[in-house]
């Protein structure tokens, strides 16, 4: 049984915590230097502190805006215009590429490799089945990102058929969204090896 405790961002199968995909990806550290920063593990860019966590929140905004209006559970008329800017852009979205909803917010455990994620959405666009992540901003480790949740998805249905994978940008200006298929079948090499990293710094703690 998979649970998940939103305040800590844990999961647990069955009473063992066990990682996520964001955190296997290990894309930004925090480094308590002054004011703090962030400070990505690929490129060694830095990003204050207050920064990246009110785009953090922003970005948690957007996600939860957007389950609750596919759940038809949504206060449009309570939205901020910055939300409601996105809003109109993944409606967009959908009038272009009429996807049929499976899942919202689908969380997933791999019992064969040792990790947990949620999908922000899985759904079905003509024949074939895609997962899109949804991206405010930059989307530098997304490929990896989507190649795991699809080993979730997969395993979820005892299936080994490919899926689709996409990023769903929408800018938080609320400018034109970008739907970016995610295609390196390396993808899953470059997770694969971030988690026995992960692994390997972990082992004997």
């Amino acid at each position: 049984m998979l649970t998940f405790d939103e305040k800590e961002h844990r999961y647990e199968a069955d009473g063992i915590t066990v990682p996520s995909v964001t955190q296997i990806l290990g894309e930004f550290i925090r480094v308590d230097i002054g004011a703090g920063w962030y400070v990505s593990t690929f490129t060694g860019q830095m990003i204050k502190a207050d920064v990246f966590e009110a785009a953090g929140r922003m970005g948690t905004a957007i996600h939860d805006m957007i389950h609750y209006y596919l759940e038809d559970d949504l206060d449009v008329e309570a939205l901020s215009p910055e939300l409601m800017a996105v809003l109109v852009q993944f409606r967009e979205w959908q009038d272009m590429f009429k996807p049929e909803i499976m899942h919202t917010e689908k969380r997933g455990y791999s019992e064969k490799y040792g990790f947990a994620g949620t999908m922000d959405l899985v759904c079905k666009i003509g024949r074939d089945i895609w997962i899109p992540d949804y991206k405010s901003g930059a989307y530098n480790t997304a490929g990896p990102q989507l190649a795991a949740y699809e080993k979730l998805y997969q395993e979820s249905i005892d299936s080994h058929s490919p899926v689709k994978r996409a990023v769903l940008r929408l800018p938080k200006d609320g400018s034109k969204f970008k739907w970016v298929p995610m295609t390196d079948r390396k993808d899953w090499l470059f997770f694969q090896a971030r988690k026995f990293q992960y692994d390997y710094l972990r082992k004997g703690r």
